[in-house]
């Protein structure tokens, strides 16, 4: 077994590569390659790339950066088939926290965690495939502090750092209710595979 140590900070794969954000760059590796090879993918037009979500082939990017003193989230997204090193700018954030992106069931509908930073936290989407498109409200948090999110089917499993817990709600509701899944502190990343939670 050879170890590859790297300085990354979130982590996602798309087939064999292995995608990571380290300082204002992504970049990857072919985890079956030995020793594997460090290929940067976005070489500019990111301040601090965070939780990150493939749709096909093109990577989506929560963005973390500044405005006027004030901490803004960004959404960008880039296919990683092209040539370009430079990312497309998908949505402003709507409020100063943006992270935890998935996709519900591969479509386009693109899930995410938005806060202004203190104790109100929201479960929103947008869908990609609009040019210009506009997030909608999900799931308002009570008083939760929400960390991440998961898909497993219809059921979004969100990640809450206040009550150290991982609950989930089902999209497809009108008005969402929670269900408590396990009670874990700092859950600050949540995986899914097959019907095992990570």
């Amino acid at each position: 077994v050879e170890v590859v140590e790297i300085v990354a900070d979130n982590l996602v794969f798309h087939g064999n590569d292995l995608y990571f954000s380290s300082g204002s760059t992504i970049s990857k590796i072919d985890v079956t390659e030995q020793p594997p090879t460090v290929e940067v993918v976005v070489t500019s037009g990111l301040d601090g790339p965070g939780h990150m979500a493939f749709k096909g082939d093109v990577l989506f990017i929560a963005d973390h950066g500044s405005e006027n003193g004030m901490e803004v989230t960004d959404v960008y997204k880039i296919d990683v088939t092209g040539s370009g090193t430079t990312p497309t700018h998908v949505i402003n954030g709507p409020e100063a926290v943006l992270q935890g992106l998935a996709f519900h069931r591969g479509g386009n509908d693109l899930y995410f965690i938005s806060s202004s930073g203190f104790n109100s936290y929201r479960i929103l989407k947008i869908d990609v495939s609009q040019s210009s498109p506009t997030p909608t409200d999900v799931f308002t948090s009570p008083t939760y502090i929400l960390e991440n999110i998961a898909f497993d089917g219809d059921d979004l499993y969100i990640s809450d750092l206040d009550e150290n817990k991982v609950f989930k709600i089902d999209v497809t509701e009108d008005s969402p209710s929670t269900t408590d899944v396990v009670g874990i502190l700092g859950a600050y990343k949540l995986i899914i595979d097959g019907s095992n939670l990570f």
